[in-house]
């Protein structure tokens, strides 16, 4: 390893940092170029591109999600307030007057809404 590491130290002092990237990458330790400063700023580009593609994407389906349960909020609230009505019929229904009526032959019969 020792005799490997002088190699490479010698020739990048006679070669420059381009022929230790060449060994490098034949060595299979490098899988691809490196790439140089144009390429740079064009990969963060399309990062940053990318990133704030999915912030707008993440955005727009939070709203939505919000849209919609504000409507599941809505039918809440009127399914709540229709059973608080049909608690009120069912306890007027019960009570011991109405059912002591409803057991008499001439009692009218309730109406259909409250069957």
């Amino acid at each position: 390893m020792n005799k490997e590491n002088k190699a490479v130290n010698k020739a990048v002092k006679q070669n420059g940092w381009g022929l230790w990237k060449r060994l490098m990458r034949a060595a299979g330790q490098i899988p691809f170029p490196m790439p140089g400063r144009g390429q740079l700023v064009y990969i963060i580009a399309i990062l940053v591109v990318m990133a704030s593609s999915l912030v707008i994407y993440y955005r727009v389906h939070i709203t939505v999600i919000g849209y919609n349960i504000g409507t599941l909020k809505d039918e809440e609230a009127s399914l709540l307030a229709m059973r608080s009505e049909l608690k009120m019929r069912l306890a007027q229904i019960t009570t011991q007057e109405a059912l002591l009526e409803r057991l008499t032959p001439e009692s009218p019969p309730l109406p259909e809404s409250l069957d």
